[in-house]
């Protein structure tokens, strides 16, 4: 199982960027980073506001100079010094992913990012080229593909233990904009459109959708028929429908929603196969259903002996105890370290069990094909 020993490797210094006092992913980024140990937060620009940014990075512990006033001034200084950080954590809005992380990027830092990976299928792409030019590591946090038994999904479809895959079905369903107050429902909504790369739900939670189709199914979708809805704010999606087809032949559905009545945090799969089923609900992440042709129905739990390598890896204690969203977050987070500072290059490939930034190129041609698709009424191709 995962543990927080550190095998003669010294935690990585990480600085961060964005994740203020009001936010609920900050916080979850840095619980990740904590978690086995493998970083130590020691800078970050919080806030744009400079004092507010300084009272965020005191509570976190972190020395005064090192609570900068913007992410340039960090960026430059954090080279100057010997004890500087190697890696950046991007949490910020969308729109300005592309600025931050090429400047940090351009100085030589490994990079973790938020998703959507940027607001462009071309900004992404230079970003890519950016850090094949710098030899440099970057991970986008689709952090779900981190839970123990997901990764026991993949790893059993791999093996073929569900025969060929011909359907792949994908639910991401909330309901939270259904109670914002209709006074301010259109400002707050279009302040998250303006930063999102085009549509808010496929921006937020559909990206999430499509890299956990693709993950654990192992094919890529080829083309996308989408229809699109905007129930509550004129111009701003809240609700997908996404008709899917792989590349091996498969079909696939993917349902986001945003004004789904009753939705808390529904990410759901379901994957068919020749010779059987898997499904998984997050809502309940420590259990998963197996069903296979001719056989009783198997729930499969998180911890157990009967679960392969992958899961077993990424689980931290035993069996009957459950784990959740926060660990999920921090096996992306450990893996990305382990990769970092593996020495062997033949082993370093196979740990690269993170989401890469094509990974997040991906994610945003998935937003570009689903709007054109909704538009032309035709299949697109990604």
């Amino acid at each position: 199982m995962r543990n927080d020993y550190l095998h003669n490797k010294k935690s990585i210094n990480i600085g961060f960027v964005g994740g203020g006092s009001q936010s609920s992913i900050g916080l979850a980024h840095r619980i990740a980073s904590r978690m086995d140990s493998r970083y130590n937060i020691c800078a970050g620009v919080f806030s744009q506001n400079k004092t507010k940014s300084k009272n965020i990075a005191k509570k976190l512990g972190i020395i005064n100079n090192r609570a900068y006033s913007n992410y340039r001034e960090m960026a430059y200084r954090e080279k100057l010094r010997h004890d500087g950080i190697s890696v950046v954590s991007i949490i910020t809005p969308p729109k300005s992913h592309y600025e931050i992380a090429k400047c940090f990027l351009d100085q030589g830092y490994n990079v973790i990012c938020d998703k959507p990976l940027t607001q462009t299928i071309e900004q992404g792409q230079r970003l890519k080229l950016l850090t094949k030019k710098k030899k440099i590591s970057f991970c986008v946090t689709y952090n779900y593909s981190g839970y123990p038994l997901v990764r026991e999904a993949k790893e059993l479809i791999n093996r073929g233990k569900i025969g060929k895959v011909i359907n792949v079905n994908v639910e991401y369903l909330q309901g939270h904009i259904v109670g914002l107050n209709k006074k301010n429902i259109k400002k707050r909504l279009n302040w998250r459109s303006k930063n999102s790369c085009g549509s808010l739900v496929l921006s937020e939670i559909g990206t999430h959708a499509f890299h956990m189709a693709e993950f654990v199914s192992g094919q890529k979708v080829k083309k996308v028929y989408a229809d699109i809805e905007s129930n509550f704010v004129k111009n701003i999606d809240d609700n997908a429908n996404i008709l899917l087809r792989f590349s091996q032949g498969a079909q696939g559905f993917i349902w986001v929603s945003f004004s789904s009545v009753g939705g808390e945090s529904g990410l759901k799969f379901r994957i068919n196969g020749t010779k059987g089923v898997i499904e998984w609900l997050q809502d309940s992440p420590n259990k998963m259903k197996l069903n296979l042709y001719h056989k009783p129905l198997q729930i499969i739990t998180r911890g157990s002996n009967f679960v392969g390598r992958s899961a077993q890896l990424t689980t931290r204690i035993s069996k009957g105890h459950p784990e959740g969203f926060f660990e999920a977050f921090a096996n992306i987070y450990s893996d990305f370290a382990k990769y970092m500072q593996e020495d062997n290059p033949r082993l370093t490939l196979k740990l690269k069990t993170f989401p890469t930034i094509e990974d997040g190129i991906r994610g945003l041609k998935f937003i570009k094909a689903s709007k054109k698709s909704h538009a032309t009424k035709n299949w697109i191709n990604i």
